[in-house]
C-alpha cells in the first residue's frame, strides 16, 4: 500500500513492509509478497489531467 511519511520514517516503515504479504483487489485474496518498496518524494499537484482511450477489440485498435 502506500504510505506517506517523513523522511525520517521513510526506511523504517519500507523495512517493516518488506516480507508481509500485501493484499488487494489486484492481488487477489491470497496476496503477494513485499519484495521491493519504492521511495519517492511527495510533492504538491498544481493541476492533474485524466485521459482514457477505449480499446475497439474488434477491430484491435484505439
Amino acid at each position: 500500500g502506500v504510505h506517506l511519511v517523513p523522511p525520517g520514517e521513510a526506511q523504517e516503515v519500507a523495512a517493516r513492509m518488506i516480507g508481509e504479504t500485501l493484499v488487494t483487489k489486484q492481488t487477489g485474496d491470497e496476496g503477494k509478497v513485499v519484495r521491493k518498496v519504492m521511495v519517492a518524494e511527495a510533492v504538491e499537484i498544481a493541476h492533474e489531467y485524466y485521459l482514457a482511450i477505449l480499446m475497439d477489440r474488434g477491430g484491435s485498435c484505439p
